[in-house]
């Protein structure tokens, strides 16, 4: 049985525990119905294993505002047996262009680069950054509530999550103030550069961050091809080296303008 299609993971150690789980893809199923089948006897042998992820990050200290952080990142994993093209090495590709960029023409305040890992398995890269920076925050201001901890100095978060489709829609997900939403659609405005701006949560590595106070962009592209995420059909033949440089060049401007 062909499973082509994974929605995301069964996240780990949660309050209902872990148990062996089984995924039918649509097809699969469709054909059972055709068939007449009512019932289904499913036999799973599955085997607990521990593994190890990690958060890879490089930072570029800034030049005239060093103690501001403002953390770039997107999560370099996928789901199990899929390539992931848009899910998201297109976000991957995209943030180390930005890290090489920013190298050579600098920025104010200091720039931490993030892969985050695991991000599909519960956002536990992100979750673990952002659990170590209010353990620290409560722990320092328990001493000291005037001092300025490693949260206070994280600014904000750039996410890219969901990149380089060859037909889709630029699109912005923002937690935060409103000027962050109006300096993303002053730029689209601008640069003619059509961006889709909300503000609300996107269910990835930026929203932890925000859950601890820290403001996210989210920056991700839409398209007809998002039904194949977390699938064997996530591949590059899809994506576009011109949909990546678009949203590259509008993200490193906003960036020098308004962040960096």
């Amino acid at each position: 049985m062909l499973i082509k299609y994974f929605w995301g993971n069964f996240p780990q150690g949660k309050d209902y525990g872990n148990f062996p789980s089984v995924r039918v893809s649509f097809e699969s199923g469709l054909r059972l119905l055709k068939k007449g089948a009512k019932r289904a006897r499913i036999v799973v042998e599955a085997e607990r294993d521990t593994k190890k992820t990690q958060n890879i990050i490089v930072e570029l200290p800034g030049s005239t505002r060093p103690d501001e952080v403002i953390v770039v990142g997107e999560h370099y994993d996928s789901v199990p047996g899929v390539r992931g093209a848009s899910d998201n090495a297109g976000g991957t590709v995209m943030t180390l262009e930005l890290a090489r960029v920013f190298k050579e023409k600098g920025s104010k305040r200091t720039l931490r680069f993030v892969a985050w890992g695991s991000e599909e398995m519960g956002l536990d890269g992100s979750n673990l950054y952002a659990k170590k920076l209010k353990e620290d925050d409560k722990t320092t201001k328990e001493k000291d509530e005037d001092a300025e901890t490693e949260l206070d100095r994280n600014r904000l978060c750039v996410n890219l999550d969901v990149h380089g489709a060859m037909i889709g829609t630029n699109a912005a997900m923002i937690l935060g103030t409103p000027m962050l939403s109006n300096s993303v659609k002053l730029l689209s405005r601008e640069t003619g550069t059509v961006f889709d701006v909300k503000e609300g949560v996107y269910s990835s590595d930026g929203t932890p961050l925000s859950a601890v106070g820290i403001p996210s962009v989210s920056f991700n592209r839409r398209s007809g091809i998002d039904i194949m995420m977390h699938s064997v059909e996530d591949t590059i033949e899809y994506l576009s080296p011109d949909a990546l440089e678009l949203q590259g060049i509008f993200i490193e401007e906003w960036m020098t303008r308004y962040v960096s």
